[in-house]
């Protein structure tokens, strides 16, 4: 009985780099926590001084861990939801600027409350508070 090798590209010691077996996305690369886990990432290791390379100084989302240096995070826990114009509710006004912040797109707050908005709940024209009807 003569075990196909064609479905696993690697031998028995496979727990040495989990990566070997892999394919990550374009403009990924693989990275190997405690020679278990394979983990997709933009970086080879998770740096915290973030130096953008040659030629990746213009990609928009940086989500690397420590990447909200000048997004100011929320302290505190008040919850005030609010739907975001990207459709997802944030526990707070805070956090959907500081999701905004972090992901470099602008969210507005649609409307007050839980995602979806009802109609005519929606924030329209100033950003200031409206009165409840």
């Amino acid at each position: 009985s003569k075990i196909d090798l064609g479905s696993l590209p690697i031998g028995p010691d496979a727990t040495k780099d989990p990566c070997l077996n892999v394919r990550c996305p374009p403009h990924k690369v693989c990275v190997s926590h405690d020679y278990q886990t394979a983990i997709c990432t933009n970086h080879k290791q998770p740096t915290h001084s973030v130096k953008p390379r040659k030629g990746s100084a213009g990609h928009k989302h940086r989500l690397e861990t420590g990447a909200h240096g000048k997004c100011r995070l929320c302290l505190g826990l008040q919850s005030n939801p609010v739907c975001g114009s990207d459709g997802h509710t944030y526990s707070s006004r805070c956090k959907l600027e500081f999701q905004s912040c972090l992901s470099g797109k602008t969210i507005s707050v649609k409307c007050d409350g839980l995602c979806p908005c009802l109609p005519g709940q929606e924030l329209s024209k100033p950003p200031h508070k409206t009165e409840k009807a």
